[in-house]
């Protein structure tokens, strides 16, 4: 490229991962949970040819490098169960046979990598102009600002697919999907009003119900007398354990809520009384993202916050453990190099092209071990 666009291209650099930094991480309630404390990996995002896993505290290093050329996340869950146990006697002749193979008995599903592109283009002649006016900012000032607009577009749409992303059982049939199986798809039955969610990592929900996630309707469960009545309260990310044994999959069980923004004021309003409260732009302590830009309640070893994701009426609670965030190495958000347009094609117009281009995957190991309750009240 002429002199002075490799300067400009490093200056953006730094100026898209200092967004990374802050908007990406911060203004997703989950990814910033998921990222959690991880600084090591943090310092990778943005950065070229580094690949990034955050979450899944449980996977060591090899496995966590093995997961930058994979072509996808294995989700794998007991399908059948072995055959019982048999008592056993003082004069026994003879011991039970097995009649099912142990590798039978389990399923695998698959999630796999999502690809963005952004484009973006600028006139040749603004650039030109800028250049010649002797004054490296106006120049710098140009492209930054092309930039600036196609990585809010790109944070925003992959925002909104981390919540609200699904797809079809063709579409998880492709080799690179185009959206997440977000916070809404994954936290489904896939039963009824949601039977858009009834396919997860390729398989059926309704075939193989291990895949569930748990949905407690709450005017069920106060009719039937396990809930004293419809309204929120933060005592029900302790019931998510207590009450419906979340913490049989994870130590300490739940460690998330996400409840609707509808939801949270009342929740507030009682944390204020026991609980304690970290304000916007704070952020939870040691966490590797300085700031956060929502309200944190904590309740003991549980974080309460509101999310997009959530629809009115729902609390979302996770076992944080399951969760992982991923991106890919060659594509870790990163500003293709500029093309001219016209050098490029005959007749081509006069201005430069680029792509903003990401390859993530966000992926649930245990769908199972989250829990949605619905139809809650204020």
């Amino acid at each position: 490229m002429s002199l002075g666009y490799s300067a400009i291209d490093a200056y953006i650099g730094r100026y898209v991962i200092r967004k990374l930094h802050t908007s990406y991480i911060t203004r997703s309630p989950l990814r910033y949970f998921i990222v959690g404390e991880d600084k090591k990996e943090l310092l990778k995002l943005g950065k070229p040819n580094e690949s990034v896993v955050f979450g899944r505290k449980d996977m060591g290093s090899a496995q966590r490098k093995k997961l930058a050329g994979s072509k996808g996340v294995e989700i794998r869950f007991q399908k059948d169960v072995p055959d019982p146990p048999t008592a056993g006697s003082y004069n026994g002749e003879t011991t039970p046979t097995a009649t099912k193979y142990a590798e039978d008995l389990v399923e695998t599903g698959e999630i796999r990598w999502s690809e963005k592109w952004t484009p973006l283009k600028i006139r040749e002649h603004s650039l030109r102009m800028a250049r010649k006016s002797g004054n490296m900012a106006n120049f710098a000032a140009i492209a930054e600002e092309v930039v600036q607009m196609g990585m809010n577009e790109h944070i925003k749409q992959d925002n909104t697919d981390l919540h609200e992303g699904t797809l079809t059982t063709e579409q998880q049939d492709a080799e690179v999907w185009n959206s997440y199986l977000g916070l809404r798809h994954t936290l489904s039955d896939g039963q009824g009003d949601e039977s858009g969610y009834r396919y997860y990592a390729g398989k059926d929900r309704n075939t193989y119900t291990q895949l569930q996630a748990k949905v407690v309707d709450v005017a069920a469960e106060t009719a039937a007398g396990r809930l004293p009545d419809t309204k929120i309260r933060l005592n029900l990310a302790r019931k998510a354990d207590t009450v419906y044994g979340m913490n049989q999959y994870t130590e300490g069980g739940v460690g998330l809520c996400l409840v609707s923004a509808d939801l949270y004021e009342p929740l507030a309003e009682e944390a204020n009384k026991r609980a304690s409260i970290y304000r916007e732009s704070i952020g939870v302590p040691d966490f590797a993202v300085d700031g956060f830009k929502y309200p944190v309640i904590q309740v003991g070893n549980k974080f309460i916050t509101y999310d997009s994701g959530c629809k009115t009426g729902e609390m979302c609670c996770l076992n944080l453990d399951d969760w992982m965030f991923e991106v890919q190495d060659d594509a870790n958000f990163q500003l293709e190099p500029w093309q001219r347009k016209w050098l490029n094609e005959e007749g081509g117009g006069y201005y430069r092209w680029t792509q903003i281009h990401s390859v993530t995957r966000l992926s649930c190991a245990r769908p199972w071990a989250q829990l949605k309750y619905t139809g809650l009240t204020i």
